[in-house]
């Protein structure tokens, strides 16, 4: 076949048919699984680590030891819980519910930035089940454990970060939208909803990743921050006004975010110890890993590989350079951050570093998409598809490690 009958193919209304059926067995089938394993986090307390026994309290109103002020999960799973007097049910529900959303929406935006169908549905079930590298071997250069102290894009063992991801992504997408055009959008004196609205769905996003797990946040605003300084000083001033509209779009977070820090790191916990944030570098993460290097290589191999070989991008893509602002700021968070108390070695600042791995996994897996597709032109060189080879080879070992540690979770192993 024709390489034009191809592309022929491709535009069909066959082919977008097929897309569809794909999409919704593939994506339906992998949601399934996930819904199995938190009805089993659910039911099976004893077996599963993933805090279920804190979150099923919070929605029968006797949880009172630890705090959560981040309610959009509890309160799904509240709403479910009234119709069906499961709460071993509502949880599990609510959080699939948001899996779905974060699943298909993660699709959309992959098939839209990289003009791919099934491509961008195999895509999608890559990132959302990668995990860390992980062998036994690694013992011997001080990689004691498979997931702690070396971090996965996807921590399955955790209800709330599975809640808070599909506001993560659409937070992440749509701050690096805001971020290349704010200076232009927001200079406008009359409200456009067709151009204004993006940064009005942004704000919500934000606003809703703060009140399911308030984890991304800290990276991305540190980062805006520092961007958003930084050209107010290159452009001397004149992009003011710009600059303050677009902290406007944060207000709702950063009122969240005050309200969570007292509650969370004010005062005293329940065993009467000290609560706040300490400055304390490396203290956290060395606990788990004896060797941070090699751990950041594991959990970030094939993105790191592949901003290797896609240097030119960071400068031509705003979305590919936000991702990775975003991966610093929560490394050095991970590094430098810890919480005081009894919950000193638990490495919340992590969950970042986490959110992190995520974006720029989501923004590789695009670049490698992008790459495939040139493989198809004509005249691609050799080292172009050796290069892309790579990239793929890696991105499998991050996937393949990631199946089998579902399957461990899955069949009640310990996530560590």
């Amino acid at each position: 076949m024709r390489l034009e009958h191809i592309r022929d193919y491709f535009d069909s209304k066959s082919y977008k048919t097929l897309d569809k059926i794909v999409s919704i067995v593939v994506l339906g089938l992998a949601l399934f699984y996930m819904y199995v394993l938190i009805f089993r986090q659910a039911v099976d307390q004893a077996n599963f680590d993933a805090d279920m026994g804190a979150y099923i309290g919070v929605v029968l109103g006797v949880e009172e030891e630890l705090k959560f002020p981040y309610p959009v999960m509890f309160k799904i799973s509240e709403f479910i819980y009234h119709y069906l007097g499961s709460v071993e049910l509502s949880i599990p529900l609510a959080i699939t519910l948001l899996n779905g959303i974060a699943l298909f929406t993660t699709k959309a935006i992959i098939s839209k930035q990289t003009d791919t169908k099934i491509l961008a549905t195999i895509a999608t079930i890559c990132l959302f089940f990668s995990s860390m590298i992980y062998s036994d071997a690694f013992q011997r250069i001080g990689i004691p454990y498979r997931y702690l102290g070396v971090g996965s894009p996807n921590p399955l063992h955790n209800p709330t970060y599975a809640a808070a991801r599909p506001f993560m992504i659409l937070a992440f997408v749509l701050g690096a939208y805001t971020m290349l055009h704010y200076e232009a959008d927001l200079k406008r004196t009359i409200f456009e909803w067709q151009i204004h609205k993006y940064y009005i769905y942004f704000s919500m996003a934000m606003l809703m990743v703060t009140l399911t797990k308030p984890s991304y946040n800290l990276p991305h605003m540190s980062i805006v921050f520092i961007v958003a300084i930084y050209r107010l000083v290159k452009n001397k001033f004149s992009t003011f006004k710009q600059t303050l509209l677009l902290a406007c779009t944060y207000l709702p977070t950063l009122l969240a975010l005050a309200y969570q820090y007292k509650e969370v790191f004010v005062g005293t916990d329940y065993t009467g110890g000290e609560r706040g944030i300490t400055i304390a570098p490396f203290a956290v993460w060395s606990h788990h890993s004896n060797n941070i290097p090699v751990a950041i290589l594991l959990a970030c191999l094939f993105p790191l590989f592949t901003l290797l070989v896609h240097r030119r991008e960071l400068i031509e893509s705003q979305q590919y350079r936000f991702s990775w602002q975003i991966y610093l700021s929560a490394i050095l968070m991970y590094i430098l951050l810890a919480e005081k108390g009894f919950r000193y070695y638990d490495g919340n600042f992590g969950w970042g570093y986490l959110c992190g791995l995520f974006v720029v996994f989501f923004t590789s897996i695009e670049m490698l998409i992008l790459d495939i597709k040139k493989c198809f032109a004509r005249n691609v060189g050799t080292a172009k598809i050796i290069v892309t080879g790579i990239e793929l080879l890696l991105l499998m070992t991050h996937f393949v490690c990631g199946i089998h540690y579902f399957t461990i979770l899955f069949n009640a192993g310990s996530y560590i």
